[in-house]
């Protein structure tokens, strides 16, 4: 089953946008940062140059994360930042990115989508029909559940 990595926005800081933000990465990465050539585009004033601020990569089942840039991501509240060496991101993790605070959750497709489901956070339409066997006419009840 292939494994997801979602960041949640916690807090931003102050000059930045308060907005929500929420962003699954699968299992071929990406890139955040400013301008549209990243993944997950972080909000900034119009005059911030376009940069990759970080990059979370998948690599021996494991999701981990490299600073693009010095002084820029800062993992679990380390006393320094995460730059030149990959560090591996774990469930409940906080990574800080200029400024952006995310709660991390890693976990597989299937299993994400069904704790969504039961916290309520995907609502589903229930569908039921009824109808006869095409084999030997007996009422057959079909259920089903769809995303709204």
């Amino acid at each position: 089953m292939p494994s997801v990595l979602t960041l949640s926005l916690l807090a931003a800081s102050a000059q930045s946008s308060s907005q929500r933000i929420r962003y699954v990465f699968h299992e071929k990465g990406g890139v955040i940062g400013y301008g549209s050539s990243c993944n997950l585009v972080l909000p900034s004033p119009p005059e911030t140059p376009p940069a990759e601020l970080a990059e979370i990569k998948f690599e021996q089942s494991r999701f981990y994360v490299l600073g693009k840039r010095p002084d820029c991501v800062y993992l679990n509240e380390m006393q320094g930042p995460v730059h030149e060496l990959p560090a591996p991101l774990k469930d409940g993790s906080v990574l800080l990115i200029h400024g952006y605070r995310f709660k991390v959750s890693v976990g597989q497709v299937e299993k994400q989508a069904t704790n969504q489901v039961a916290n309520g956070l995907i609502k589903l339409q229930k569908r039921e029909i009824c109808q006869p066997c095409p084999i030997n006419g007996t009422p057959m009840i079909l259920k089903w559940s769809l995303p709204l």
